[in-house]
């Protein structure tokens, strides 16, 4: 950044920057998954879907509407959830780069939970989020088990 004439820039120090720096190395850290979960979608649409809306005097924005979109519906709730679950238990990375600070900038629920029982010694707070995690992850999961499901019952 000095190159160009931008100065020095504390990332991992400033209350302002901490928890951009940290999320700019989760989004390194995941795209990858992503796309690739998201481009296996996009390549198991069959082509000649496409061909028969053409024929049928389709645009490329109806095209992408009604069969791209509903196509990747799967796996993009599927990409929406991880990411979501992931978020959710963020430890490691935070941990290892700035432990929660500077001044709690960048504390998510699970740093809040070590912080809680571990350097403080509050076991009842620490229980506490980590249950109130655990049952956000179970509302994710139950989600997107009725999203896959879409709306179907099956008899026995």
């Amino acid at each position: 950044l000095t190159l160009v004439g931008l100065g020095r820039q504390r990332w991992l120090g400033s209350m302002s920057a901490a928890l951009f720096a940290v999320s700019a190395v989760q989004v390194w850290r995941w795209t990858p998954f992503y796309t690739i979960v998201l481009l296996a979608s996009l390549q198991a649409i069959p082509g000649s879907l496409y061909e028969a809306a053409k024929i049928d005097g389709a645009t490329p924005f109806q095209e992408f509407r009604y069969i791209t979109l509903p196509l990747m519906r799967s796996a993009s709730v599927l990409t929406l959830l991880i990411g979501s679950l992931w978020a959710l238990q963020a430890f490691d990375l935070i941990y290892a780069m700035t432990q929660g600070g500077p001044a709690g900038s960048s504390h998510v629920l699970p740093t809040l939970v070590y912080q809680y029982a571990f350097r403080y010694g509050y076991l009842d707070r620490g229980a506490a989020v980590g249950v109130f995690v655990a049952l956000s992850l179970l509302v994710f999961g139950v989600l997107w088990v009725r999203s896959e499901m879409g709306g179907y019952k099956y008899s026995e």
